[in-house]
């Protein structure tokens, strides 16, 4: 998603491809998006206000160029702050130095703590399998 050639106007070609699938599980399918990954797909629904159930038909047009620039944003800051080293303190860059992009997260592995923007808890639902931290009040489905 970082390169040149991923831009607006093909990521909506793409998503166009798979209306009818639940944006998180697009999100997580490797062959549309690489590099994407749980905790980035979380956080990047969260900062989009998109609750990771819904549908790609439902989104308008604000919420796609908004979902869009935050992929990019977010991957940005997580490259420029070499990765997310989480609890289990599993993974470390070529350097074998620890992430520091985890201390910037705002949902992910969050759950029961206090959303930052309304102050509501942060829940979890499973989608095929894997954990999304929500904000209900910020994510409505």
């Amino acid at each position: 998603p970082l390169e040149d050639y991923f831009t607006e106007e093909i990521f909506i070609q793409v998503l166009n491809k798979k209306k009818n699938s639940k944006i998180k599980s697009f999100l997580m399918k490797q062959e549309f998006i690489t590099g994407l990954g749980n905790i980035y797909a979380n956080e990047v629904l969260y900062r989009s206000n998109i609750h990771p159930l819904r549908l790609i038909s439902s989104l308008n047009k604000r919420e796609v160029r908004n979902l869009y620039q935050q992929i990019k944003l977010v991957l940005v800051e997580a490259v420029k702050l070499r990765g997310s080293t989480v609890a289990d303190e599993a993974y470390r860059d070529t350097n074998g130095e620890k992430g520091k992009f985890a201390k910037k997260l705002q949902v992910y592995a969050r759950k029961g703590e206090l959303c930052i923007k309304c102050g509501h808890s942060i829940e979890v639902v499973k989608i095929e399998g894997r954990s999304s931290f929500i904000c209900p009040q910020c994510q409505k489905l």
